[in-house]
């Protein structure tokens, strides 16, 4: 049996997933002036992979994973947590699979017509995209249950987190509420539409890479040690951190 190790240095990860983001992210504008220039239906095809606000395409991939991996931060960081905060971290864990997932299935869209039937209002300006309602709510209950427990954690990573969230929570429901308002106003998804979806899933995503960053220096890791063994018939798969 031999042993095949593979070392991942943090800060080359995270400069990766900093360019990929901004990759993306021109990635998509482009695929924006293609699609709206109306060309072959092939290219319009194509060009939705790497459209940040389409579905099943590279982009939800890059923000399923992003939100996995800060799952598997938190799950590590309840492994090392008093007895009293590991219930915390392990709701953030089961939080963010269940975000991971509904990235990729766009759950949380199918809410918007049920709630706006519920409000029954003519206009819905920052409410057309109702889910952010329900949305909202869950986040400020969340936050009181969640409060003590972050009060307690380290003051550099109460400052990261809180910035972290603060930007994913103002591109996911913030900058959300506004595309919904401009969307009705103008039954337009052109120039200015756009804009705010690019800058609501760039929010996103940039959120969770800073959230990815605070724990990882709070969980003292500076890189990743993944190790193969193998065996004449079979090779399975360990890591460790380094």
């Amino acid at each position: 049996m031999s042993v095949i190790c593979i070392d991942v240095k943090i800060e080359r990860a995270r400069r990766l997933l900093w360019l990929s983001w901004a990759a993306l992210l021109l990635l998509s504008v482009g695929a924006t002036l293609v699609m709206v220039s109306e060309p072959h239906r092939h290219f319009v095809r194509l060009a939705e992979l790497f459209y940040v606000g389409g579905e099943n395409n590279l982009p939800t991939a890059f923000s399923s994973g992003l939100l996995l991996f800060s799952a598997l931060l938190s799950f590590l960081a309840r492994q090392a947590a008093s007895a009293q905060d590991r219930p915390y971290w392990l709701g953030l864990t089961l939080g963010m699979v269940l975000m991971a997932m509904d990235e990729a299935l766009e759950f949380h869209e199918s809410l918007s017509g049920p709630v706006r039937a519920l409000l029954g209002l003519e206009t819905f300006g920052p409410l057309y995209f109702a889910w952010v309602l329900p949305a909202a709510l869950l986040v400020l209950g969340l936050a009181l249950v969640f409060f003590r427990f972050w009060w307690r954690l380290p003051m550099p990573l109460r400052r990261q987190t809180l910035l972290a969230g603060g930007i994913y929570l103002g591109g996911a429901l913030g900058i959300e509420a506004m595309g919904g308002w401009w969307f009705e106003a103008t039954t337009s998804k052109q120039a200015g539409y756009q804009v705010l979806v690019h800058l609501e899933e760039g929010a996103e995503m940039a959120g969770l890479l800073l959230y990815i960053q605070a724990m990882l220096v709070y969980l003292g890791r500076d890189r990743w040690v993944l190790r193969f063994r193998t065996t004449p018939k079979l090779a399975l798969p360990h890591w460790s951190p380094g």
